[in-house]
């Protein structure tokens, strides 16, 4: 169901009169393409389908077609905002008059934000979730302008709040939450979970079921999987790349970058490094490519690297260990919790030390057997069930529901 929202709306404007017994309003309105559509299809899938008699609802801005979300039943409803809330900044006075209003009108049981910013006068338990670093690391932020210097800055003093005010605050790995307990001074939270993120059901079958290709029935290219963010410094994998091709044995060696145009300005600045550094044919930048195109990346290329300056998790890093495919990465942020031993950890802005392990792994079948073994593993440890498991916890408890549905499952197995 698709609504347009209006000052006017209401429970039975979006329901009519069957209402369902909870109403959760999931704040989406600063969705992106690649991550953030990929976490928002995966939650709330699996929510809506084991929690039936709950009602969703996801405000979201007026994208284009290609952040349409599929359609998840008769108690999913998205809610369109007005075209203002496409701008951050009109969102967010939108937001101030209108959500408190629209939280009252129809009948809310919970409002949930996955940006981690809770929201003044909404006077129903908040549940954030914390998964964005960038606002802590000031080389990420000062390459942005002034607008980023701003923009971290009331982040964290929002971020500091929501912990003192949230009925409940989610992080997508432990280092996130060191990162924000940190900077809300640690503050105790009134409840917290981890909310890792996943991958496919189709990727964990593989990963399960399928043995990965050794090297030699590889195709002999390095590919990197993410949104083309400036803090994902893909400049360090060209110019690795380029010392990789001056060594004789990798002369045929390219890099391939796909994922997501996230912003227009630095998918330009890495073309011109390109061509500065004489290698249009040893790069390829394939933003934009479908999923079934990166997925057959990930089953034919030699090597996954990533060598970002921050991540909360990465997503693509451990898609590519579903398929088998060895990683080396950036020894950063939450990049270490989630690859464990699966990976190489390299410096993130040395190409000399990155091109080193590229050709370290490249060289030693051992290692690289070794390494396609291990990711297979560590990805089956990263379930988007377990954690829709602890968001409805979370849920559950903030809203006064925990008691009341565990008696109703042990009467139900009782009666099994």
């Amino acid at each position: 169901m698709r609504v347009n929202w209006h000052s006017g709306t209401t429970a039975q404007t979006l329901w009519g009169r069957n209402r369902p017994s909870v109403t959760l309003l999931v704040n989406a309105l600063g969705m992106a393409r690649g991550g953030d559509c990929t976490v928002h299809t995966n939650y709330w899938s699996r929510l809506v389908a084991r929690r039936p008699d709950w009602g969703l609802i996801l405000l979201r801005s007026p994208h284009g077609p290609e952040l349409d979300l599929p359609d998840l039943g008769s108690n999913c409803c998205y809610l369109y905002g007005p075209p203002s809330t496409n701008n951050v900044y009109r969102r967010i006075l939108w937001q101030r008059r209108w959500l408190p209003k629209l939280v009252r009108a129809i009948q809310c049981s919970a409002y949930i934000a996955l940006n981690g910013v809770t929201q003044s006068k909404i006077h129903v338990p908040q549940i954030v979730l914390f998964q964005d670093p960038t606002p802590f690391f000031r080389r990420i932020y000062h390459r942005a302008g002034l607008r980023g210097r701003i923009r971290a800055s009331l982040l964290r003093w929002l971020w500091r709040r929501s912990v003192r005010q949230a009925a409940a605050t989610g992080y997508t790995s432990n280092y996130m939450r060191s990162l924000i307990l940190h900077n809300a001074k640690r503050t105790a939270e009134k409840r917290h979970f981890i909310a890792y993120n996943g991958i496919d059901d189709s990727m964990r079958r593989w990963a399960a079921t399928m043995s990965p290709r050794p090297l030699e029935q590889r195709q002999p290219v390095i590919l990197s999987v993410s949104g083309n963010h400036l803090h994902k410094n893909f400049e360090t994998l060209i110019r690795a790349i380029g010392l990789l091709r001056a060594r004789e044995r990798f002369r045929e060696y390219r890099l391939r970058i796909m994922g997501w145009t996230l912003v227009p300005s630095y998918l330009q600045r890495l073309r011109e490094l390109v061509e500065q550094l004489g290698l249009s044919e040893g790069v390829a930048l394939d933003f934009d490519q479908s999923q079934a195109e990166i997925a057959k990346a990930y089953q034919e290329s030699a090597l996954f690297s990533l060598t970002s300056m921050c991540e909360s998790f990465g997503i693509p890093s451990v898609e590519a260990m579903a398929y088998g495919l060895p990683c080396v990465l950036g020894a950063t942020t939450a990049v270490p919790e989630i690859a464990d031993d699966a990976a190489v950890l390299v410096p993130p802005t040395d190409p000399q030390l990155v091109a080193d392990a590229w050709e370290r792994v490249l060289s030693d079948t051992s290692l690289y057997r070794n390494l396609q073994e291990a990711g297979q593993r560590r990805c089956l440890d990263f379930s988007w069930d377990q954690t829709v498991s602890n968001w409805i916890d979370a849920i559950e408890n903030a809203i006064g529901l925990q008691g009341t549905m565990s008696a109703s499952r042990a009467r139900a197995t009782e009666q099994v």
